[in-house]
């Protein structure tokens, strides 16, 4: 029996709730409906979903009704990533028929289990990772935090990218799931489907503490998005910036990016929301202003519209 999808905090493990209620937001919104003080009800349904009652501590959460949708086939760690993958995609004429079931799973417990360096690149996208001592020590350190492997739930095939992906659930615990990855796996020019290490692993660079330090520095984020109305600081005027909840499985606070209205950025960010799934994934390219507050940033880039990356950015002009 699979799972029901769990959030998992320092202070222990909640069933998913989808009320909508959840702790209030300090700061100044500007959306009439709203009180002030308050985030918007959509961004309060992902983060009840996020974080824990009680504690606001750190953890992962991937729902699976996330990834339900729009199938082609019904049936911490940092680590410096390149930018794409399109050297390693096969062309068109020898895509490799769907994994199916079996295939994934076997390919992501190998994975898992495997102890040898020399065999990551096997495995693992070498797009997604630079160093194959740092993925072991990442894995380790994954199983330290979160358990060992109690289950793996395969979702079928998914379109994300442009291009055709497996993906399959991974619960960690020690007796019961108390947190859950996702495993991504796309073909390569060799024929073989491997596993995006950097969404797997949720890779940001630089770690979230230098990101959240306050210090102007441009960073690369994997966080879910939301609309939202919080304007203060740098990003005072609602009629020049759009506001957007930016929601880490591995912070424990709501952060907020800003693009400039009608910009490239912004386009892309709306193509992702008006898709019909509960959750929103993105890798973003952000930049601290040292004048706002170390959760708000401003959003250069829109790198891609899921946590691994494409041949170009999301918000590329065609």
């Amino acid at each position: 029996m699979k799972p029901e999808p769990l959030i998992r905090t320092k202070s222990g493990s909640h069933a998913l709730d989808s009320t909508g209620r959840g702790a209030a937001i300090r700061g100044k919104h500007r959306k009439p409906n709203v009180p002030a003080g308050q985030p918007n009800r959509t961004t309060l349904v992902i983060w009840n979903i996020v974080l824990g009652v009680g504690a606001m501590s750190v953890i992962l959460v991937f729902v699976v009704m996330y990834f339900g949708k729009h199938r082609t086939n019904p049936s911490g760690s940092l680590i410096p990533e390149q930018d794409g993958i399109v050297a390693e995609l096969p062309a068109a004429s020898t895509l490799p028929e769907p994994l199916g079931q079996k295939e994934t799973m076997r390919i992501v417990g190998e994975a898992l289990a495997n102890r040898d360096p020399e065999r990551v690149a096997e495995y693992f996208a070498p797009s997604s990772f630079t160093d194959h001592m740092e993925v072991m020590r990442t894995l380790d350190e994954i199983k330290n935090r979160e358990g060992r492997v109690l289950e793996m739930v395969w979702l079928g095939g998914n379109f994300s990218n442009n291009r055709h992906i497996e993906e399959l659930v991974v619960y960690f615990g020690e007796r019961e799931p108390t947190s859950n990855r996702l495993a991504q796996l796309y073909p390569h020019a060799d024929g073989k489907w491997r596993i995006d290490f950097a969404s797997f692993s949720r890779t940001v660079s630089p770690p979230w503490n230098e990101i959240l330090s306050g210090n102007r520095i441009t960073a690369r984020i994997r966080v879910f998005v939301s609309r939202e109305d919080y304007y203060n600081r740098d990003f005072a005027e609602d009629t020049r910036w759009r506001c957007y909840a930016l929601i880490s499985p591995d912070v424990d606070e709501i952060l907020y990016g800003y693009v400039l209205r009608s910009s490239r950025q912004e386009k892309a960010l709306e193509r992702i929301l008006e898709r019909e799934e509960a959750f929103h994934p993105a890798t973003l390219e952000v930049e601290v202003h040292t004048a706002a507050s170390p959760r708000q940033f401003e959003i250069s880039s829109v790198l891609s519209e899921n946590w691994f990356l494409g041949d170009s950015p999301a918000d590329e002009e065609p």
